[in-house]
């Protein structure tokens, strides 16, 4: 009795101790990185065993728990058992056991052996979750799997279908397809792809496969060489885009086999919600040399060898696909996105501020939107560094990412400048200006294209006096220099006026606007309206108010049919401005679009014709642009006269 007592409490005890570790959470390190079989990726059926490979970080001892069918309390006529971890795997039709082979104990590759029942079947053989390998199927407080420390190992599996999985290993288990093809499939983890991405597909075959190449050489007599080298064609794997572009994998590997290997490279435009081939007959040989013949130039080849893919008794093999969308198939085993466009990231308000010192800066925000995404506003990371105590230019960051990876970046200038009081007004009589300058320590000044002033202490002199200016336009410009630095600012900020010539008529008849004029004296408050419309108007703070410019004046390119841009919106205004002709009033009725199409190219020519522009083409040329240039620059001013009376 005391015996018996005794054995139980021992029992008990070390039930206990090995519980305990459970309890506290005390497990290792030690856990396992990848699964992989030891054989080959391939077709295996009833009776052939198959080791699989549970690789851990480091080593691992295997200690059986020894299993008593009776009880602890009862053991006459009882048998013990062993009881080892075991792997569970999943078949189409169930679940099965892999057997721990013990000679494997403290090494870090822990092998469990599997052996092909006569109903199995599984087209990717892996197991069947993160917790299919257990210490042992009976009791699971019972640690089987201890690390060099003696502590518990870690036994949470790499996730079914990823690389790390046994599925890498591409085991195919009891497969009686009658298909040669029955399965597509690709190592790549279901997601969204950007350009540059690589995409491995794998076809799988109901049998080995040798692939050989079309072996080819061309002729060319008025080519040296006359014969190029000999050249392989493999086979390839059609892959349909969602707007109906094929793009073709590359063949890799596989020859010898049950699976070949094709890679596809994400190019730029190419965007599909699924990624799929493009018909059941996607795999083939592209043999694009059979089109060089030229009997005209005596261009021909010769085939040096005839390609296939044939069985290992060089059979011809049916190449026929799974269907599309069917099981069996690409899009159907996998969910691969590919979208190479960036995210579409637009600035609210300004993209250039100018903000005296001391004055707040207000952070407007941006939007995001991704053709895949959807609404990516909210992912935008700022990075605001803008000091409005200290003079200089600032750049404000924004920056979006889609589920493909691929980044937009937006920036928007602020320029921080000193105080400026007194600017003079646009549009005035005044020919005398007293401009007085705060904040920093230093300034420089520069009126229109004289020299530039000597640095000037705000302290000792903080005006700036400028008087008897003539009529016309003026430009000053002020750089600033912050306390305690040795430098003034690189920038300078810049405004422009326009002194109006008191004597004269204020009722004068303008030469723009009217039918065939030749410039832009005037612009109308729509005039203004349709150039924010399109973006083509620019706003500048100042103590005198908004000044208003045109954001494009000058044309630096030639503009022709196709051409597209803010300066081809510019050229429609103009063009509808001057109203020469039918074809202008065509070109209104449509509106600025930005692109140079054939009632742009029509309105251009009528114009030059008008005004003897030679050639008179439908082209923006260099023979022309300088009229154009004229009218941009008088744009910008009557822009600039349309801001006084805001």
């Amino acid at each position: 009795m005391f015996k018996m007592i005794k054995t139980k409490y021992v029992f008990s005890v070390v039930v206990c101790l090995l519980v305990i570790p459970l309890l506290v959470g005390a497990y290792s390190q030690t856990l396992p990185s990848v699964v992989r079989s030891t054989l080959s990726s391939g077709v295996y059926q009833a009776g052939q065993i198959i080791p699989i490979e549970v690789r851990f970080n480091s080593p691992v001892t295997v200690t059986p728990f020894i299993w008593n069918s009776c009880g602890v309390a009862s053991t006459t006529g009882c048998e013990a058992t062993e009881e080892y971890p075991k792997l569970t795997l999943s078949l189409n039709n169930g679940t099965t056991t892999a057997l721990f082979a013990t000679s494997s104990s403290g090494s870090s590759n822990l092998v469990f052996n599997y052996t092909v029942g006569a109903s199995d079947v599984s087209e990717i053989l892996d197991y069947a979750s993160t917790t299919s390998l257990v210490h042992n199927s009976v009791d699971q407080s019972q640690v089987t799997m201890r690390d060099t420390d003696n502590n518990p190992v870690n036994s949470i599996l790499p996730i079914p279908g990823t690389s790390a999985s046994l599925s890498g290993s591409l085991l195919m288990i009891g497969v009686t397809s009658t298909s040669t093809i029955f399965n597509v499939s690709s190592t790549r983890a279901d997601g969204t792809l950007k350009t540059g991405d690589n995409v491995t597909i794998k076809v799988f075959f109901n049998q080995k496969v040798v692939v050989t190449p079309y072996v080819w050489r061309s002729y060319d007599p008025a080519r040296s060489p006359r014969w190029s080298v000999a050249q392989n064609d493999y086979p390839t794997l059609a892959l349909r885009m969602d707007n109906g572009t094929v793009r073709y994998s590359t063949y890799l590997s596989g020859s010898g086999g049950n699976t070949l290997s094709f890679r596809y490279t994400v190019q730029a435009g190419d965007r599909t919600d699924d990624l799929t081939y493009a018909a059941v007959d996607s795999l083939f040989f592209r043999r694009d040399y059979l089109n060089i013949n030229n009997p005209e130039t005596g261009v021909f080849y010769v085939e040096d060898s005839i390609g296939g893919v044939k069985s290992v008794s060089d059979e011809d093999l049916s190449l026929t696909l799974p269907t599309p969308g069917a099981v069996g198939s690409l899009s159907y085993n996998k969910n691969i996105k590919t979208n190479t466009d960036l995210p579409n990231l637009v600035l609210n308000g300004a993209t250039s501020l100018q903000i005296p010192l001391g004055g707040v800066y207000t952070e407007a925000g941006a939007s995001a939107s991704d053709i895949v995404d959807g609404n990516l506003t909210s992912s935008i990371t700022v990075t605001n560094g803008v000091n409005t105590n200290k003079l200089g230019n600032y750049e404000v960051t924004y920056v979006v990412s889609n589920s493909a990876g691929s980044q937009a970046i937006g920036q928007r200038t602020v320029f921080v400048h000193n105080n400026l009081s007194g600017l003079p007004v646009n549009n005035t009589t005044d020919k005398n200006v007293n401009v007085v300058v705060g904040g920093g320590s230093y300034y420089r000044y520069q009126i229109d294209n004289e020299n530039v002033s000597e640095t000037q202490s705000i302290v000792a002199s903080s005006t700036i006096s400028l008087l008897d200016l003539s009529s016309g336009e003026h430009i000053l410009r002020v750089w600033g220099r912050n306390t305690g630095e040795d430098f003034l600012q690189t920038t300078p900020y810049v405004h422009i006026w326009v002194i109006r010539d008191s004597s004269a008529s204020s009722g004068g008849a303008g030469a723009g606007g009217g039918s065939g004029g030749s410039s832009i004296s005037s612009v109308s408050s729509s005039d203004v309206n349709l150039l924010s419309k399109e973006g083509l108007v620019s706003e500048v703070a100042s103590t005198s108010g908004k000044v208003l410019g045109a954001k494009v004046y000058q044309f630096n390119r030639i503009l022709r049919l196709g051409s597209k841009g803010d300066d081809v919106k510019l050229l429609q205004f103009l063009l509808i401005k001057q109203k020469v002709g039918k074809s202008a009033l065509a070109l209104a009725k449509n509106g600025i679009t930005g692109y140079y199409g054939p009632m742009t190219e029509s309105a251009m020519r009528d114009y030059a014709k008008k005004n003897q522009l030679k050639p008179a083409n439908g082209i923006l040329n260099k023979f022309v642009r300088d009229h154009f240039q004229k009218l941009g620059k008088e744009l910008n001013i009557s822009l600039s006269k349309i801001s006084s009376k805001q």
